[in-house]
């Protein structure tokens, strides 16, 4: 499977950029609107939780974006990259082609808006005078975890989009559900001591915190929880990608 996309990688470069070119075409402010989008639901998020439900978290701000862009990174690999296999069918049909590289080409796309999403980071570094912290030389590496962990996500469910197509309905209604079920918007220890041990079967808890550790208290991750994030990254995209490889020859059937 590796050596079948190395060999189309200059292709899958060339539909990414396309993606991203096609995205921003005529469109006043292009690629900003990556950096403004996440700032205005930042504004949005940190005023509710901040002045109405009073979570109580200093620097929430910066808290909230931690966790909030490798969040959404993920709910884009699911709801927007997921699908092109589905809607570009008639490729499949016409050009001989591994399937799965419309689905790298589209991850390269996303991937790219989120490293230029984290700048916004920085601002809100300077906008709380907090100094550049020692942790954040750990982020790129948890960035490839994410991006292969969301891979595979992002295959399985392309599978899905394929073979049944209530998946575009039940595609928001999951990850609404595990929006709430991460540790996203409120810290882990506002869990139930009880409850932790299930509620960190939870993958993105993993995930999350080991962007919210370097990103927000400045420190490393544990090495205990990086190698949870490497182990599920790694094992999520390989058993992704075989499930994709598994059912791709029925696509020109149902495409």
């Amino acid at each position: 499977m590796v050596s079948e996309i190395l060999a189309y990688k200059s292709m899958i470069k060339q539909l990414a950029k396309r993606d991203m070119k096609l995205r921003y075409e005529r469109s006043a402010l292009g690629f900003f609107w990556s950096l403004l989008n996440p700032l205005v639901m930042i504004v949005i998020y940190t005023t509710f939780f901040s002045l109405v439900i009073r979570i109580g978290i200093e620097r929430y701000a910066v808290f909230l974006v931690s966790a909030l862009l490798p969040w959404n990174f993920l709910v884009k690999s699911i709801l927007s990259v997921a699908p092109t296999p589905y809607q570009n069918g008639y490729l499949l049909n016409r050009v001989a082609f591994p399937a799965e590289s419309l689905v790298f080409s589209a991850m390269l796309s996303a991937f790219a808006d989120f490293c230029l999403e984290m700048p916004v980071f920085t601002i809100l570094l300077a906008v709380f005078r907090n100094p550049l912290l020692p942790g954040l030389v750990a982020v790129p590496i948890i960035m490839l975890c994410h991006l292969l962990f969301s891979t595979g996500i992002a295959l399985a469910f392309s599978v899905a989009y394929v073979f049944y197509r209530d998946t575009q309905y039940l595609a928001g209604i999951l990850t609404t559900a595990w929006l709430y079920m991460s540790p996203v918007f409120y810290p882990l220890w506002k869990v139930p001591a009880d409850l932790q041990w299930l509620y960190k079967l939870n993958p993105m808890v993993h995930i999350l915190g080991s962007f919210r550790e370097p990103l927000y208290t400045g420190h490393f991750p544990h090495l205990s929880s990086f190698t949870i994030v490497v182990l599920v990254s790694v094992t999520t995209f390989y058993l992704g990608w075989s499930v994709f490889n598994r059912y791709k020859k029925d696509f020109a059937e149902l495409l």
